[in-house]
């Protein structure tokens, strides 16, 4: 008997040699040593719990000293490990949070992570970012400004929705799909600027309830592209704009879109030009009568605007800009629709041109919304190309 039970244990031990179970206490205590496993640490601003799997650590929930807490900064590690998540639900109900800094360790956002934090103002994602999940900033209505990261590969479903101060956005060029109902009910959206191809857009319109004006822009030379994107308008962008206040020369380089409108608007030029030098020699006589003063009308390009100075006998100016003159010309062009886009598309918001007149913004803003926008540009555009265009545009 006992000779048989050392035979069935030899054999045993042999069959879960051959099977790689050999080392099965090892591999054990390997399993349990990056097993989940929860813990608490204070930060600044309240604590955050988190979990530890595979040497990583996820933000599971953080927990604010008080509701009035407005700033919070997260932590690049936690336990010893790597923070490279954000769980769902883990910012629920701070109400009053409006900016939180997350970690450069960060590759992932779950799904509703920052959810109804209606108070939070901005948001910028570390480069490491690849996943934004489902409503991760739902009904989030105080966000205005959204920093996507290149890296970034989709926008899941409901990821902005009813973000009802965001007014624009930038989508990175590595963005492939944009899902359901991503950017619904966002009522003040006005541009959306995509760097890359054309992304896959989700069977539920992501734009849906978005405003009917929305412009939908795009770098020039990618593909997929066409007349429209989700119902929305599209616009190539590129090139550059320079003005030089030295010089009064204006050079540019535009889209192929904006190239095509331009041979297309000498009739709108000529009536913009007759009736702005028009306003401007009517203004200066009836002030050279009134005055009997000698006066001398001309237009000049100074400092990034269109003035139009009368110089008379004691001093003074007068200034009747044309509404949309961007490149202070005193006509309004295709050139003036390109160089509002690219301000509007350029982060730093100058494109090296130097407004130090108060009153720039009064006449490139457009629809008057005290923003500019790439709705600023269409609308330009669009009376450029008009061919009963008549200068609807009051000054």
């Amino acid at each position: 008997m006992k000779l048989r039970r050392k035979i069935a244990c030899v054999v045993l031990a042999a069959t879960c040699a051959l099977m790689g179970f050999g080392d099965i206490a090892d591999r054990s205590k390997e399993a349990f040593s990056v097993d989940v496993y929860a813990d608490s640490t204070s930060i600044g601003g309240g604590s955050v719990t988190y979990s530890i799997t595979a040497g990583k650590a996820t933000i599971t929930k953080f927990n604010p000293t008080n509701a009035a807490i407005t700033n919070v900064i997260l932590p690049s590690s936690l336990g010893g490990k790597p923070v490279t998540a954000i769980d769902g639900f883990a910012f629920e109900n701070c109400t009053n949070l409006q900016h939180v800094q997350l970690p450069d360790t960060l590759t992932a956002l779950n799904d509703n992570a920052f959810a109804y934090c209606s108070e939070l103002r901005s948001i910028s994602l570390p480069s490491g970012v690849t996943k934004i999940g489902i409503s991760c900033f739902m009904n989030c209505t105080s966000l205005t400004v959204v920093e996507l990261n290149e890296g970034l590969t989709g926008i899941a479903n409901k990821a902005f929705q009813s973000c009802t101060a965001l007014t624009s956005i930038d989508i990175p060029s590595t963005v492939t799909a944009v899902g359901n109902y991503s950017f619904k009910k966002c009522k003040a959206l006005k541009t959306i600027n995509f760097k890359g191809n054309a992304p896959r857009a989700g069977d539920s319109d992501p734009l849906d309830g978005c405003p009917a004006d929305l412009v939908v822009t795009y770098r020039s030379g990618t593909s997929g592209w066409g007349s429209t994107w989700c119902g929305h308008a599209c616009i190539p962008y590129g090139g550059s704009v320079e003005i030089s206040t030295e010089t009064t020369t204006v050079t540019t380089q535009t889209t192929q879109a904006t190239t095509q409108a331009t041979t297309q608007t000498t009739q709108a030029t000529t009536q913009a030009t007759t009736q702005a030098t028009t306003q401007a020699t009517t203004q200066a006589t009836t002030q050279s009568t009134t005055q009997a003063t000698q006066t001398t009308v001309q237009t000049t390009v100074t400092e990034g605007r269109t003035e139009t100075t009368t110089s008379q006998q004691g001093g003074g100016s007068s200034t009747t800009p044309v509404k949309g003159d961007a490149d202070c010309d005193g006509r309004l062009t295709a050139a003036d629709s390109a160089v509002i886009l690219q301000k509007v598309l350029n982060n730093s918001f100058k494109m090296n041109i130097e407004v130090r007149k108060s009153d720039y913004m009064s006449y490139v803003d457009v629809d008057k919304d005290t923003k500019l926008t790439a709705a600023d540009a269409s609308m330009v555009l669009q009376k450029v190309l008009n061919k009963s265009f008549k200068m609807a545009i009051e000054n």
